[in-house]
């Protein structure tokens, strides 16, 4: 199992306890998966308050770039960066904006459940872009666990959206930018920058692509109540913040497919904060996906702490 790129000391934020490095890589990557599982809850009450996708996509960029630069201050980070790595951080930015977008373009013609289904097809797209692309290794466990994951991630798929398709490929191209996302993080190394410097020049790079595209598409909501944006800023730290670092140290020590196939995690925990703090139904076929794709995970995992 490769070594971790970018585990400077004192990067991370708050301290992790010690585990081996699979065991650190799986904890990282199902934290990130539970912060960005609990984000749509956040999102919830400020959507009920105003906001929109589009909106709350920029401000959430924008609000953690004061804490992170605060927080390379205080730990010392400089924000210099080698020239060479500066085209690298603008396509993995690019891609990591452009997952948001497309994702939210997608619900202008699918359901939201069918739209975020089809966006977590995302793993696959990562395995099979490690394996063509880069000849990467894979394990016929691994590529079983997350054809069975996918399998119960389509049990959330509404029958009726699959007609729509335009909305399918728009959906489809925000899981395959975010599995592009992935692999680039780390087959450029991008994992050795430090957690906190990357996720400030990705952040810069989401909210000035957002404010560019906003000349076209008119939609940042920018009056909103003090309670709305509240909820901004916690989504903000969920994501932008705690989970993206969580997120690129996982890769770090698993690889981009074992990582993403982790973040299959994601949807799970998405219907139960969307069950206990939003009151949404209870269906058959949505927890039968869920214990379809927990079983699969939970097989990838006692695999991988075996190797």
């Amino acid at each position: 199992m490769r070594q971790a790129h970018g585990n400077q000391a004192g990067s991370f934020p708050f301290p992790v306890p010690a585990f081996s490095l699979v065991s650190k890589g799986i904890i990282m990557t199902l934290g990130s998966s539970l912060l960005y599982g609990f984000a749509p809850v956040i999102c919830s009450f400020s959507y009920q308050l105003g906001n929109n996708p589009y909106t709350m996509a920029f401000l959430r960029s924008l609000f953690v770039i004061p804490v992170l630069h605060v927080l390379c201050r205080v730990k010392g980070i400089g924000y210099s960066l080698p020239v060479q790595r500066l085209p690298d951080i603008l396509i993995a930015g690019i891609f990591s904006v452009m997952t948001t977008w497309l994702l939210y373009q997608s619900y202008a013609y699918l359901g939201v459940g069918t739209a975020v289904s089809i966006h977590f097809l995302y793993p696959l797209f990562t395995l099979l872009i490690c394996r063509y692309a880069f000849h990467d290794t894979v394990s016929k466990v691994q590529l079983r666990s997350l054809l069975i994951a996918s399998g119960g991630l389509l049990m959330f798929v509404n029958p009726h959206d699959i007609a729509n398709v335009k909305g399918v490929l728009i959906a489809a191209c925000s899981g395959l930018c975010y599995a592009l996302y992935l692999v680039f993080l780390e087959k450029r190394r991008l994992s050795r920058i430090n957690d906190l410097k990357l996720s400030y020049y990705l952040a810069i790079i989401a909210s000035a692509f957002l404010l560019v595209l906003n000349i076209f598409t008119r939609q940042l909501v920018w009056v909103q109540p003090a309670e709305s944006y509240i909820y901004v800023f916690l989504a903000a730290m969920c994501t932008s913040f705690l989970a993206s670092v969580l997120l690129k140290k996982g890769i770090g020590l698993l690889g981009s497919a074992k990582a993403g196939f982790l973040c299959l995690a994601e949807p799970v925990l998405s219907m139960i904060f969307g069950i206990v703090f939003l009151h949404e139904p209870f269906l058959i076929n949505k927890a039968s996906g869920c214990i379809v794709i927990v079983w699969s995970i939970l097989t990838s995992c006692t695999r991988s702490n075996q190797t």
